[in-house]
């Protein structure tokens, strides 16, 4: 998982939360949306009612990705979860 966007500039404040989450294996449409809805409510619950943008970079060949995903890549700070 990778934080990017204005979140990653220090000198910017206020923005929403963009995670990129990268799966080792491909997600079924109804997994990936009952999966990504979890996943923002358990944040939801833990951080509190922010604004949070979660885009999911299904394994495949780069070019087959959508711009969001590229432009999300170019950002990404690795997230280290203990």
């Amino acid at each position: 998982m990778s934080l990017f966007g204005s979140r990653t500039d220090d000198a910017a404040r206020y923005g929403e939360i963009d995670l990129l989450i990268e799966p080792a294996s491909p997600w079924g449409p109804y997994e990936l949306v009952a999966r990504r809805h979890a996943f923002v409510a358990w944040l939801y619950r833990l951080l509190g009612e922010r604004r949070i943008d979660v885009v999911v970079a299904q394994p495949g060949p780069p070019h087959a990705h959508p711009p969001t995903v590229a432009s999300a890549r170019r950002q990404a700070v690795p997230l280290v979860l203990e």
